[in-house]
This record gives C-alpha cells, sequence and structure tokens, in this order.
C-alpha cells in the first residue's frame, strides 16, 4: 500500500491489476476480452510525485459487517517511518476497485455497552427448571443486571465474536464476580433447589452460555479534524519508485 504525499491519495497493488474484464457482444452473444491495467494507470497518475510505503496494522482492522462479505467498508491503521493514519477502504461491488482515503490519525474499537442476554437467561431457567417460580426466576435476572451493570472491559476474562456482527462481543466475567452474584441469588433456593442451581451455574458462566456478556462496540476514528496540521511530509531515502513495485 502506498501514499502519494503530493496529492494525499491512498492506493495498492494487487495481483489482479492486469486481470481482463469480460463483456458480452450483442449480436453474437460471445464474450470479448477487454485487456486493462490499473497498475500502469496509477503508476502515470502519481509519475514524479513523493510515494511513500504504508505498512498496514492487520490487527486493527475493523468493519460493521463480516470481513468475509465482499462488498463492505473496512478501516485499519496503516503508517510510514513518520506518520500514522486511519485508513478507509471502501468496495461497493465484486467488479470496483477498492477505494482507498485516508479517514483520520487512527481507528480504534470502543465499548459502547455491557449488557446481559436477559431472555436466553429465562429462556434457560425456565427449561432447567420448570418449578422454579417466575418471582425467583426475575429476581436471579435482576440482581445478574446489577453485577453486569458495574462492570469495566478490564473484569473480563474470555472474549468471543458474533459470526453475524463484528461489532458485538460475548464475554465471560471473572470468577470474583460470579462468586459475588452467588451471594445475592442463593438464598432464593431451598437446599436441594440450590445445589441443582449451582451446578448449572457452570454451564451458564462457560463460553457460549446464557449469562456470558454482550459487549456492544463502536468504530472511533481519532484526530480526523487535525490530521492535516499533523502529517510530516517523508525523508527523500522514504520514497518509492512505483515503476520499480513488483
Amino acid at each position: 500500500m502506498f501514499r502519494c504525499a503530493d496529492c494525499n491519495e491512498i492506493f495498492a497493488f494487487t495481483p489482479f491489476d492486469s486481470c481482463p474484464q469480460y463483456e458480452t457482444a450483442l449480436q453474437s452473444g460471445q464474450y470479448i476480452e477487454i485487456c486493462q491495467n490499473d497498475r500502469t494507470s496509477i503508476i502515470n497518475m502519481h509519475s514524479n510525485h513523493n510515494v511513500v510505503e504504508l505498512y498496514i496494522q492487520h490487527e486493527t482492522l475493523a468493519s460493521e459487517v463480516p470481513l468475509s462479505e465482499p462488498v463492505k467498508t473496512v478501516f485499519f491503521n496503516a503508517r510510514d517511518n513518520q506518520n500514522s493514519f486511519a485508513i478507509k477502504r471502501s468496495h461497493g461491488n465484486i467488479t470496483a476497485l477498492s477505494k482507498y482515503e485516508v479517514a483520520g490519525e487512527f481507528v480504534m474499537m470502543s465499548v459502547v455497552s455491557i449488557s446481559v442476554q436477559e431472555e436466553e437467561i429465562a429462556r434457560q431457567l425456565t427449561f432447567d427448571f420448570p418449578d422454579l417460580q417466575l418471582e425467583k426466576r426475575d429476581q436471579i435476572i435482576s440482581q445478574f443486571k446489577k453485577i453486569a451493570g458495574k462492570l469495566k472491559y478490564n473484569e473480563i476474562t474470555d472474549t468471543y465474536e458474533d459470526d453475524r456482527n463484528p461489532l458485538v462481543e460475548y464475554a465471560v466475567i471473572k470468577k470474583k464476580k460470579i462468586t459475588n452474584f452467588i451471594n445475592l441469588i442463593f438464598w432464593l433456593f431451598e437446599e436441594d433447589e440450590g445445589k441443582r442451581f449451582m451446578e448449572k451455574l457452570n454451564d451458564y458462566f462457560a463460553p457460549y452460555g446464557c449469562m456470558n456478556l454482550v459487549v456492544r462496540k463502536k468504530i472511533v476514528i481519532g484526530n480526523a479534524s487535525q490530521l492535516s496540521n499533523i502529517l510530516k511530509f517523508p525523508a527523500r531515502e522514504e520514497l518509492v519508485n512505483l515503476r520499480d513495485v513488483v
């Protein structure tokens, strides 16, 4: 990936830059091969410009849709030896080229909320304890919501992503908080009922259990308004000759 320091454009070379396009002839119905070379047009456009290579920080990739989707907008961090950039890559359709632009200085994920799977907990308790009074079930959920409402993200141990939404994670809370929760609700049960509930808690709090928390995040772009003031012109030794790029 490269940045032209003269016009502040971002572009990348791929193995498909010289792949031909195909169209159907109106009369014969046969496919016509149309030769093209996107790389050549980019090189000519930025000829004699000051171009520097950017290094992508792949672990910062962020999108509002799964990365497996072919049409999406992705944000990520990239940097040269002096500057850091938040890059926005847009891909409007499968056949179109990806478009790159500088969106800010950095991109990060920020926690919006931490909540409980209230409906899933109610469903699981009803299934495992069909004789459990509705009032008790609601108190269990209420006390768990109190615990979750005071949690910070660093009080979570393991997280795993929602396959359908990369802005949602499910999280396991630390054992100390589980103990606090038990102390709040254990008095609700008779002895035998309490023992059965304790046996089920291991499953409830295990990964993919109903008492895993829902962590919702958002993509944050930092310092976009200050970007024009922080860009440094690349040093001469950092410049890239695009015609030498393999």
